[in-house]
C-alpha cells in the first residue's frame, strides 16, 4: 500500500511528504520569515490533519494543514528561544514545546484562534518534552 512520510528538512528549512521511495509529493516552507535563517527542529500531528512545527532561527510555531500529501502553512506565532521540540497532548488541544535557549517549556492552547499561550515552565536547557502515559 502507498504510505508517506512527513519528514522535517533542518538544511534545507523545508518540511516534505515523502513516497516509499523517497520522493517528495509535497513540500512547504513553515516559516513565513524570511530571516534570520530558518532551521526548523521537532514537529508533531495534533487534531485532525494539523501539524505543528518549530521553527529555530524566527523562534516561532507554525500549523500546517496537510490535504492528501499537500501542506499549506495555516497558521504562524512566536515563541521561545530556539524551539526544538513539540509535542500535543491528544484530547486537550494543549501543545507543549521545548525552548531550549530560553530555558523555559511553553504551553499553548490550540483550540482557540488564535492560539494562545497558556503557561510556561521555566527549565534550563530544555530540549525535549514527552507526554507519558
Amino acid at each position: 500500500p502507498d504510505r508517506h512520510l512527513t519528514c522535517v528538512c533542518e538544511l534545507d528549512g523545508m518540511v516534505r511528504i515523502l513516497d516509499n521511495a523517497g520522493r517528495a509529493l509535497g513540500e512547504v516552507n513553515p516559516t513565513g520569515a524570511a530571516e534570520p535563517r530558518n532551521y526548523p527542529g521537532g514537529a508533531c500531528y495534533g487534531a485532525g490533519s494539523t501539524l505543528y512545527v518549530c521553527n529555530r532561527g524566527p523562534n516561532t510555531l507554525s500549523a500546517c494543514l496537510q490535504q492528501g500529501t499537500q501542506l499549506n502553512r495555516i497558521a504562524e506565532w512566536a515563541t521561545g528561544d530556539w524551539p526544538r521540540y513539540v509535542t500535543y497532548v491528544p484530547g486537550s488541544g494543549l501543545l507543549l514545546v521545548a525552548c531550549n535557549k530560553e530555558g523555559e517549556v511553553r504551553g499553548y492552547n490550540t483550540n482557540v484562534s488564535p492560539v494562545s499561550e497558556t503557561f510556561r515552565l521555566p527549565l534550563a536547557g530544555a530540549s525535549c518534552v514527552l507526554l507519558l502515559s
